[in-house]
């Protein structure tokens, strides 16, 4: 189930972009986020706060909820979140796991499993490349700018007009994709963030009389 758009557009404000957009990555060298939060909120109220969050946010709780457990306090979901979506039908997603451990006056967040899912439309048949890791775009990045470094080592001295522009245009291609790779990642950094702020504020509401 997707990630509720409406949190979008509540906490996409409150993410810092003067920050270095890194993805945090686990002893296993996959990405992983996570947290431990200090809260004035029992266990119970931790737990009430992630599950009614989960529903709403996810929509249909049974189709993402993986694990539960009230006793030990502990969830585990898989959802998905739109990052973006083109005019001509085509659209990029997230996929993830999230795991939320309850305790009195802390709680723990985990996110890890983080994919790219693509969706592409082609003369209006949609392919699915197969998912990918965010950290993907970095490795295609450095591959961009290692291309146009040696590019613009090249001695131009020679070539003749023509070859002179080829060159220049192929210059100007590879840093466009160094830029839009660059893009991509951030663009996934953020919606992962998004989750998390709409997480942090629902784990710290506490309405109990």
């Amino acid at each position: 189930m997707k990630f509720n758009v409406f949190y979008l557009f509540i906490f996409i404000s409150n993410l810092n972009y003067s920050q270095d957009k890194i993805f945090p990555i686990a002893a296993d060298g996959e990405i992983e986020f996570s947290e431990v939060i200090e809260i004035n909120n029992t266990k119970s109220k931790l737990y009430a706060n992630a599950k009614e969050w989960i529903a709403k946010t996810f929509g249909d709780y049974k189709e993402v909820i993986q694990f539960e457990d009230a006793n030990d306090g502990k969830l585990i979901m898989k959802g998905m979140s739109d990052v973006s979506s083109e005019s001509n039908g085509s659209k990029e997603s997230l996929s993830f796991t999230i795991t939320i451990e309850c305790k009195d006056k802390k709680y723990r967040y985990r996110i890890n499993d983080v994919l790219v899912h693509q969706t592409i439309m082609l003369a209006g048949t949609p392919i699915h490349p197969i998912p990918s890791s965010p950290l993907q775009h970095l490795e295609s990045k450095n591959s961009f700018g290692k291309e146009k470094e040696s590019l613009l080592s090249k001695d131009v001295s020679r070539m003749n007009k023509k070859a002179l522009l080829e060159h220049q245009n192929k210059i100007t291609v590879l840093e466009n994709s160094v830029k839009n790779e660059q893009y991509e990642y951030d663009k996934e950094y953020d919606a992962v963030n998004v989750i998390i702020n709409s997480l942090k504020y629902a784990m710290s509401q506490n309405d109990e009389f």
